[in-house]
């Protein structure tokens, strides 16, 4: 929206913005979502993933309501920051609420998808700034700010007929409630579906792993009690320490800081500085190539739900990350050369085809699993801290990155692209050594690529007919041994 609204004159008129200005509008949502890192975990663990969604929408209509209202720059800030923090009530607990209702079979696509509604938001916004922007009213940009609180009153209106996290609710003790969901989401309604009990052993053994270090914030890098005290289990397994929350913590906290400076959300914030940068100075070529790459954004972010499905995380982000050092390159290049030919727009229409692929490099990769892989792999008792934490370490680096970008841009032009790609060889590296894949694994079955064993209690399935309940290993020829005690190769 601010994207498109940097392109609107009165709305520039009226807050007389340059670019410390423009860069601070947009990186202030930033400040708003590092501050509400100590407040959201712990509220989410404790009221649910459903409260704190409405809490997030409640947060995102007073922000709109100030920013839209605003008499100056400082109420538009204010109501901007508060936008920022309920941006990391959302953009943290929405995927992980959605991973943790999903089945194990769909949950990429599914965790994925949520993140598709948001480029086809920003297209829609694109087009009515498109068809108002050149009207000399405040009510342009007024407006189309109100318009930024519609999902939020949709979402309020809808959470009372959603249910809550599965998972959530057997950390609480309402197990006929959690299975129930379970049941009623991958079984049909079918409580004493085998795999719907499996599903929930599977589920509760875990929790039962962690219950010991639940709500402490240094479960985010240490093990619970349950596992430091059982010295026999430490040497059997010696990858049960401290070094797999660690290291889960670490890959989480390092998505989200290389999603925040790898540059995409600079080329999304800022496509209209960078369009207007190589020489376009219509309004409204302006409005409308913004338009165009953000329909293209929202079909890439399509094609990339279904790769990532496909292939998993690992191959996506590196290839994604490869090519934007390509692309970064090639922009520098086309930047210096509209800088020395003014004469010929040509340079131009190849920077903002380079722009185009950009956005697809990213959209297949980062822009979705930035959201979506640290959940999967922070263990439950890590989940709803640990992204948050995560995001907001990310947030402020994001901070940075947009309030200096528009200066950078504006000041030293053609190399600041060439200095993104060159720390993007760096991120490549990291990814390469660091991040695992969790394709095909269910979220409790990714603790087995970081611990090397899962421990369920030899709680079994005794599986009659189409029925099936949770007991202790018997002597029942029947009853099948879901999971036991077991070393897995970390490595996969």
């Amino acid at each position: 929206m601010i994207n498109n609204l940097n392109a609107v004159k009165p709305y520039n008129d009226y807050f007389n913005l340059n670019s410390d200005l423009i860069g601070l509008n947009v990186a202030i949502i930033s400040a708003g979502s590092v501050l509400g890192a100590p407040v959201v975990g712990p509220a989410v663990d404790r009221w649910g993933r459903k409260m704190g969604l409405a809490a997030g929408s409640i947060c995102i209509i007073v922000g709109v309501i100030l920013q839209a209202s605003a008499s100056g720059v400082p109420q538009l800030l204010v109501g901007r920051f508060i936008i920022g923090f309920a941006s990391l009530v959302n953009g943290s607990i929405a995927p992980m609420w959605v991973m943790e209702l999903a089945s194990p079979k769909h949950r990429t696509i599914c965790s994925s998808t949520v993140l598709v509604s948001v480029p086809f938001t920003s297209f829609l916004v694109a087009c009515i700034v498109l068809g108002i922007f050149d009207k000399d009213s405040n009510w342009v940009w007024r407006g189309i700010m109100l318009g930024e609180a519609v999902p939020s009153i949709f979402s309020l209106c809808l959470l009372p007929f959603v249910d809550e996290s599965p998972r959530w609710l057997f950390s609480k003790g309402r197990v006929e409630e959690a299975t129930e969901v379970l049941a009623r989401l991958h079984a049909d309604g079918d409580v004493h579906n085998v795999d719907v009990l499996a599903e929930a052993q599977e589920i509760v053994a875990s929790l039962n792993q962690e219950k010991d270090g639940q709500g402490a914030w240094c479960e985010l890098i240490t093990p619970g009690e349950q596992f430091t005290n059982n010295i026999l289990q430490m040497l059997a397994y010696p990858t049960f320490s401290a070094a797999s929350n660690m290291k889960r913590f670490t890959i989480a906290v390092l998505t989200n800081i290389f999603y925040q400076i790898l540059g995409g959300n600079m080329i999304l914030y800022f496509s209209s500085y960078i369009i207007s940068s190589l020489g376009v100075s219509s309004r409204r070529s302006i409005i409308t190539i913004n338009m165009a790459l953000l329909l293209w954004k929202a079909f890439c972010s399509i094609l990339g739900v279904f790769l990532i499905d496909r292939v998993g995380a690992r191959k996506p982000l590196l290839a994604g990350t490869s090519a934007t050092v390509i692309l970064f390159g090639l922009l520098s290049g086309l930047s210096y050369l509209t800088e020395v030919h003014q004469e010929t727009n040509s340079y131009a229409i190849g920077s903002i085809v380079v722009v185009a692929l950009f956005l697809l490099a990213v959209s297949t990769s980062w822009m979705i699993l930035a959201y979506t892989y640290p959940p999967e792999i922070l263990r439950y008792s890590q989940r709803a801290k640990g992204v948050v934490v995560a995001q907001a370490i990310g947030y402020a680096f994001s901070f940075l990155n947009l309030y200096t970008a528009p200066l950078a841009i504006e000041r030293i032009s053609w190399r600041y692209y060439a200095i993104n790609g060159g720390w993007n060889l760096g991120i490549l590296a990291a990814i390469y050594c660091l991040f695992v894949e969790t394709k095909g694994r269910t979220l409790e079955e990714i603790d087995e690529v970081f611990d090397g064993v899962v421990y369920s209690n030899d709680v079994i399935i005794n599986a009659q007919g189409s029925k099936g309940t949770l007991e202790q290993d018997g002597e029942d020829n029947k009853s099948l041994t879901k999971r036991k005690l077991r070393k897995v190769d970390s490595a996969n």
